[in-house]
């Protein structure tokens, strides 16, 4: 997936693909909620699981660096630290680099359009900074398409989109296609891979058995088992 900004191609970076009824899916719900044992612990698991793969992939992630690490703001209505911040500040490195830089801007941004202005920057954060953009969930893009637009627009030397789930309809016959291939056992997840570093042929290419629904990318997920240590 690309996000197309004027004639540059920014390449995002998505850890996982995730289904509903998931366990990452499960996750990243959860780690938002209300109950704070309860998303304080999933927040751990993100946190391990982010942690883990930035320092695998730090180099297919963002070529030439980072030194800024910002969200995508998700609600006009939240109040305080965006849970996904909140979970980045568990990881020591990346807590250093973490700063609070978008904010809503005037445009609407739905869920499937982005907005040019639908966010605004803080300029003297990011003005001149590679900045590591942060997203929990990428369905159509629109949100983080926005964010990349608005730190551009700001000023920032370099802009790299990491989204730790690319949501996908596992109804649809070509996504059943792709979560029999993650559940072959040589295309498991990893953490010591990704979409970058790994030279895979088309998904879509692949021969396919349709099955029930729902369970292709459980073997896959990289939340249902334990992490390798890196």
């Amino acid at each position: 997936m690309n996000v197309i900004l004027q004639d540059d191609l920014v390449p995002l970076t998505p850890i996982s693909l995730s289904i509903k009824s998931g366990v990452l899916h499960d996750t990243l719900i959860k780690y938002k909620g209300t109950l704070s044992s309860l998303a304080g612990y999933k927040q751990v698991q993100l946190a391990e699981l982010l942690g883990a793969f930035i320092q695998y992939h730090s180099k297919c992630i963002a070529p030439l660096g980072f030194d800024l690490i910002t969200v995508v703001p998700s609600s006009r209505s939240r109040r305080g630290i965006h849970p996904l911040a909140s979970t980045l500040a568990r990881v020591t490195e990346l807590e250093k680099k973490l700063a609070d830089a978008l904010s809503f801007g005037p445009e609407r941004i739905t869920r499937s359009t982005p907005a040019s202005r639908g966010y605004c920057c803080d300029r003297a954060l990011v003005k001149g900074s590679k900045v590591l953009v942060v997203d929990d969930t990428v369905t159509s893009g629109a949100h983080l398409q926005s964010a990349v637009v608005a730190l551009k627009a700001g000023g920032a030397k370099e802009v790299y989109p990491l989204v730790i789930a690319r949501h996908v309809d596992s109804h649809r016959p070509a996504t059943k296609r792709a979560l029999y291939w993650t559940n072959l056992v040589e295309n498991h997840w990893r953490v010591d891979r990704c979409i970058h570093c790994v030279n895979s042929n088309n998904f879509a290419e692949q021969p396919h058995v349709l099955g029930q629904d729902g369970r292709y990318l459980r073997s896959s997920d990289p939340l249902a088992g334990n992490l390798p240590e890196p």
